[in-house]
């Protein structure tokens, strides 16, 4: 696992969709990046974060966390193993919390709710397609 910690944490390699990429995590938002498309999720779209139980024998095969968005949606994301999954499910809370308290006491105004799912193709027509 590859991990950058600057104000923007990337984790690399991170699975969504099927698709291997990078997770980076900033103060405003959660993006998914491949070759072939971006996803970007902000914390205002994001109720709750779930990560495999280490009960399950299939959790340690498969370290998984789950984010539960206010549409009802869910994103789900596989780490490379179970460390990558403590690390990142620590640096999600992290986040969320401090979105939340900036939230409760605006020094700035709010990042755009806007979650967009594009791919090269949709960016250069000026489209992004909605996935929440």
């Amino acid at each position: 696992m590859n991990v950058t910690s600057t104000p923007e944490t990337v984790y690399e390699p991170v699975v969504f969709k099927r698709s291997s990429g990078t997770l980076k995590l900033s103060h405003n938002q959660l993006s998914f990046h491949t070759e072939e498309k971006v996803c970007v999720l902000p914390w205002s779209k994001v109720v709750q974060r779930q990560v495999t139980s280490t009960a399950s024998k299939k959790a340690n095969m498969e370290p998984k966390f789950k984010l539960i968005l206010n549409s009802g949606n869910e994103a789900i994301f596989q780490m490379e193993d179970r460390v990558s999954l403590e690390v990142v499910r620590d640096d999600l809370g992290e986040r969320l919390e401090c979105w939340r308290t900036r939230k409760q006491h605006p020094a700035s105004p709010e990042v755009s709710e806007t979650v967009n799912m594009a791919s090269s193709a949709s960016w250069s027509s000026g489209k992004a397609l909605r996935i929440a």
